[in-house]
C-alpha cells in the first residue's frame, strides 16, 4: 500500500512541454507548404515555357516536311489520260524530275515509279545529276505505303553527309487516279539548322529524336552524336510508348548523360512519329526562386535541429518509461508472467507499472490456478474413462454374454463419445504438462522414414474408409534428424489424421522431405478443403478449430496442432502451414538434422 501514499507529480504538466514542442511542427509545415507550392508553381510556368518552345519548333518542322511533300504531290495532265505513268514519254518525265530537283534543293535521289513497282526514271541529286540504274521496288516499304494512298516518310539513315529520309507521294492523272509514287531520298540539313537554333532559357536545349528513340538532330552539340539511340532513357522510353511527360512532376526530372539535373518535357510531332524532347537544367529554370528556396531550407534545418535535441530529453524523460511498460505488455503476452516492471519517473507512469506489476501477480496466481485444476481434473478423469474403456470393449467382445444388435448399437455411440473424452482428457494432461515445462522430451538421432511408416501402417484402415491414399516419398532410408522418437511420431499421427479427417472427397495424402540449412523438413501435403488465410493465423492456438459447414460434423479438441507445435519448438524446430481454400493444405515441420 506503500504505493498509494507516496506523492507523484502531473503527467499533463510533461504533457504540456510536449505540447510546447509540437507547436514548432505548425511552422514547419507552414515552410514546407510555402516550399512545395513555390516550386509547383514554378514547375508549372518552366513546363509551359517548354511547351511553347516544342509546339513552335514542332510547326517548323511540319511546314518543312509539308513543303517537301507538297513539291512532289504531281498531278499528271496528259492526252489520252494516262492509266500508269509508265505510259509518259521519258522527255517529259526527266523534264519534271529536273524542274522537281531544283524546287526541293536538297533532293540526294528522285525517281518515277510505275503502279507495278518499276522504276521509269531515277537520277541523283545536285547539279551534274546522272541516271541510275533502274529497279523494280514492288516489294519496298515506300511503294506499298503510298500506293495505297499514304504519303510515307521513310526511317532516318545518318550518314557522312549528314542524316537522310526518303519521302514518297502518289502520282495522280487529271482524273485523280493513282498512276504511280514519285520516291526521293532528302537531306534533312536543313532540319538540322531549324534545331540548332532552339534555346529554353540560357541553358536548356531541343532535340529532335524518331520512333526509335535516334538522334536527328539537337541544339546542344555536346548532348550526344545524330544517330545515337537514347531509348535506354526511362523518360525517352515512356515518350516512345506515348505516355508524354510535359515536365509538370517531379516524376519529369531526371540527371542527364551531361550530369546535369533537368526538367524533362516531350511533346510529339504531328503526322509523323518524331517527338521533340526539352531539358532544362533544374539550376537554370529555378535560379529565379533560389534564394527563396535557400532561406527556407535555413529555416527548415533549424526546426528540425531543434526538434532533435529536445527529442533527447523526451525519449529520456517520456518515451523510455512507456517503452519499458511496452516491453512488459509483451513479455505477459509471451506468457512470461515473472517479468517485473521497473519504472522510477515520479509521476503517474511509476503509479501504472506498479499496478501492472500488481496485475502480472494476480494473472500468474490464477494461471497456476487454473493449470493446476486443468492437471488434476485431467489426471483424476483418465482412470475412470479408462475403466470405461475397458468394460464397453468387453461388453462388446462379449465377455459378459452375447449383446443385442439394438443395445451394441446404444454401447457403440457410448463407446465413441468414451473415446472422445480420453483423447480430450489426453490432450489436456500434454498441455497441462507443457505449459507447466514438464513435458518430457529426450532428443537423439531418429530414422524419420521408419517413425513415418510405423505412423502410416496404424492409419490405413482410417483412410482405406474415406479412400484416401496414403503416399510416403522417402529421401533416404537414412535420414536422420534429431528428435523424440515416440514426440515424432505423435506429431506425424496428428497431422496425417487430421489429413484424413477433413479430406471432402477420395484423393491422396503425400508426404515427402526436403533438406535446408541443416534442417529436415517434412510435408505433409492432402486434396481437402484448404484453409482460409485468417484461419491459417490461429491454427496453432488453443482450442481453436476451423467453424464452417464442413467441419461442423467432425470431432476434435481444438488442442491437436497446439500440442504439436509445443513439440516441435522444443525440438528445437518450427511448423507451420499453407493453404488454398478449395484446393487442400500442406503442413510442414523442420528438425535439425542428425
Amino acid at each position: 500500500m506503500a504505493d498509494s501514499n507516496k506523492n507523484y507529480s502531473q503527467f499533463r504538466t510533461k504533457v504540456l512541454k510536449i505540447l510546447l514542442v509540437i507547436g514548432v511542427i505548425p511552422l514547419l509545415i507552414i515552410s514546407v507548404v510555402h516550399l512545395v507550392t513555390v516550386v509547383k508553381t514554378r514547375l508549372e510556368n518552366v513546363s509551359e515555357l517548354q511547351l511553347q518552345v516544342l509546339q513552335g519548333t514542332g510547326e517548323k518542322i511540319r511546314r518543312y516536311l509539308d513543303q517537301k511533300t507538297d513539291v512532289f504531290n504531281l498531278v499528271i495532265e496528259l492526252t489520252p489520260v494516262p492509266k500508269n505513268i509508265s505510259e509518259a514519254s521519258l522527255s517529259s518525265l526527266n523534264f519534271l524530275i529536273g524542274g522537281l530537283k531544283e524546287e526541293a534543293g536538297d533532293v540526294k535521289e528522285i525517281s518515277f515509279i510505275d503502279r507495278d513497282g518499276q522504276e521509269i526514271v531515277k537520277r541523283e541529286g545536285g547539279e551534274n545529276s546522272t541516271s541510275l540504274v533502274l529497279e523494280n521496288v514492288a516489294g519496298r516499304e515506300d511503294f506499298q505505303t503510298t500506293i495505297e494512298g499514304v504519303d510515307y516518310f521513310g526511317p532516318i539513315n545518318f550518314t557522312s553527309e549528314g542524316p537522310l529520309m526518303r519521302i514518297a507521294s502518289q502520282i495522280e492523272n487529271r482524273e485523280k487516279e493513282a498512276i504511280g509514287i514519285i520516291s526521293a531520298e532528302i537531306n534533312l540539313e536543313l532540319l538540322e539548322e531549324v534545331i540548332s537554333k532552339v534555346k529554353v532559357g540560357s541553358q536548356g536545349f531541343v532535340y529532335l529524336i524518331d520512333g526509335e528513340g535516334n538522334l536527328i538532330a539537337s541544339s546542344n552539340k555536346n548532348f550526344a552524336r545524330p544517330g545515337q539511340n537514347l531509348s535506354q532513357i526511362s523518360l525517352i522510353e515512356d515518350t516512345l510508348k506515348n505516355k508524354i511527360h510535359e515536365g509538370k512532376s517531379l516524376e519529369d526530372i531526371y540527371k542527364n548523360s551531361l550530369g546535369d539535373r533537368v526538367i524533362f518535357a516531350a511533346a510529339p510531332v504531328g503526322g509523323i512519329k518524331w517527338f521533340l524532347i526539352s531539358e532544362w537544367p533544374w539550376r537554370d529554370a529555378f535560379s529565379v526562386v533560389e534564394t527563396l528556396i535557400r532561406g527556407t531550407l535555413v529555416i527548415i534545418v533549424a526546426a528540425l535541429s531543434l526538434i532533435m535535441i529536445l527529442s533527447l530529453f523526451m525519449a529520456r524523460w517520456v518515451v523510455k518509461p512507456v517503452e519499458i511498460l511496452g516491453k512488459g505488455a509483451d513479455e505477459i503476452s509471451k506468457g512470461n508472467l515473472d517479468y517485473r516492471i521497473n519504472i522510477k519517473t515520479g509521476d503517474e507512469l511509476e503509479k501504472l507499472g506498479s499496478r501492472f506489476n500488481k496485475m502480472i501477480k494476480v494473472l500468474k496466481e490464477n494461471q497456476e490456478l487454473r493449470d493446476e485444476f486443468v492437471f488434476i481434473a485431467a489426471h483424476e478423469l483418465r482412470t475412470p474413462v479408462t475403466v470405461i474403456n475397458w468394460y464397453l470393449e468387453m461388453i462388446l467382445n462379449g465377455n459378459f454374454g452375447k449383446v443385442e444388435r439394438e443395445m451394441k448399437k446404444a454401447l457403440d455411440t457410448v463407446d465413441s463419445s468414451n473415446r472422445r473424452l480420453i483423447k480430450l482428457v489426453q490432450d489436456l494432461l500434454e498441455v497441462a504438462r507443457s505449459e507447466a515445462g514438464k513435458m518430457e522430451i529426450k532428443v537423439e538421432p531418429v530414422l524419420i522414414g521408419d517413425n513415418i511408416k510405423e505412423v502410416l501402417k496404424g492409419l490405413e484402415r482410417l483412410a482405406a474408409e474415406k479412400k484416401i491414399q496414403l503416399i510416403y516419398q522417402e529421401l533416404d532410408k537414412t535420414t536422420k534428424a534429431m528428435a523424440d522418437a515416440f514426440k515424432l511420431k505423435e506429431v506425424i499421427s496428428n497431422l496425417v489424421d487430421n489429413a484424413i479427417k477433413y479430406a471432402i472427397k477420395p484423393g491422396k495424402i503425400t508426404i515427402n522431405h526436403e533438406i535446408k540449412d541443416n534442417f529436415l523438413i517434412t510435408n505433409i501435403k492432402d486434396e481437402g478443403m484448404g484453409i482460409s488465410d485468417d484461419n491459417i493465423k490461429k491454427l496453432f492456438t488453443k482450442f481453436f478449430r476451423v467453424k464452417n459447414r464442413e467441419t461442423q460434423d467432425i470431432e476434435g479438441t481444438g488442442l491437436g496442432l497446439f500440442i504439436c507445435k509445443e513439440i516441435v519448438e522444443r525440438m528445437k524446430g518450427k511448423i507451420w502451414a499453407k493453404s488454398q481454400l478449395g484446393k487442400g493444405s500442406t503442413f510442414s515441420f523442420s528438425l535439425p538434422s542428425a
